[in-house]
């Protein structure tokens, strides 16, 4: 028997695609989600939808850059180094 891993590439264009995107995770695929097409009140609203989901889950999410974000898979030893953080 083969573990195959399936990932599904989603560019956020608007609210509607929250519950597609947990659908699929709570289905067993990994979410690559990109939010560059959508800001503020609309972008929140998706990624707060979808960290409960995966907190819920007890899934993982692993920010990638400022709009990329991977739901589901656990991505081992990576930390996203943040641009805007003040570092001390």
């Amino acid at each position: 028997m083969r573990n195959t891993l399936s990932i599904l590439l989603v560019r956020a264009e608007n609210t509607d695609v929250r519950v597609d995107i947990v659908s699929a995770l709570l289905a067993g695929q990994t979410i690559i989600v990109n939010y560059e097409d959508i800001a503020g009140a609309d972008r929140k609203s998706i990624e707060d939808f979808i960290s409960g989901a995966v907190f819920a889950s007890d899934l993982h999410e692993t920010q990638i850059s400022d709009d990329i974000i991977i739901y589901g898979a656990d991505v081992e030893g990576y930390t996203y180094a943040d641009e805007n953080e003040d570092y001390e």
